[in-house]
């Protein structure tokens, strides 16, 4: 019956948030996608499926939920506001500035950035928990997958 419902609500998902039936194919098709990398990266990390697969979910919720975080922060008002003040002015459509094609990565985009956390949240899993080099794309396919949910479902 859980498992049910998760189907429901991932279906829910899909067809709220994409407009017509060709992109809700591909959604469907991108969802199976990450499914079947996810259990490909845990069948070649170790034959213990139940490590591999509760490391990439802790690791791939923290880091959508701090790339969540921030992106509230660098909301104006808040905390960090002036960090997107001072990124919009020095770094979008600067000519001077030679490093303005790091305007995304650096928080103008959520996803574009949270790639850049799951890569650092990754190494330091590697360093200090050996983590497998096959955990890092799903970390990341995970981690995009569940900031998109959080997307959706607060700020829109």
């Amino acid at each position: 019956m859980l498992l049910h419902c998760k189907w429901i609500s991932i279906n829910l998902l899909i067809t709220t948030t994409m407009k017509n039936e060709k992109q809700q194919i591909y959604g469907i098709y991108l969802l199976v996608g990450v499914l079947i990398g996810l259990m490909t990266g845990m069948g070649i990390h170790s034959n213990q499926w139940n490590d591999g697969f509760i490391s990439v979910i802790v690791l791939s919720s923290t880091t959508a939920l701090g790339e969540f975080f921030l992106q509230f922060c660098f909301q104006p008002g808040n905390i960090f506001g002036w960090y997107r003040d001072w990124l919009d002015k020095y770094f979008y459509d600067n000519p001077k500035n030679p490093f303005s094609f790091m305007y995304k990565p650096l928080g103008a985009c959520a996803y574009c950035q949270n790639t850049w956390l799951g890569i650092a949240a990754w190494t330091m899993g590697h360093i200090y928990f050996g983590m497998s080099w096959w955990l890092l794309l799903p970390v990341l396919f995970l981690s995009h997958l569940f900031l998109t949910v959080l997307d959706y479902t607060f700020w829109q």
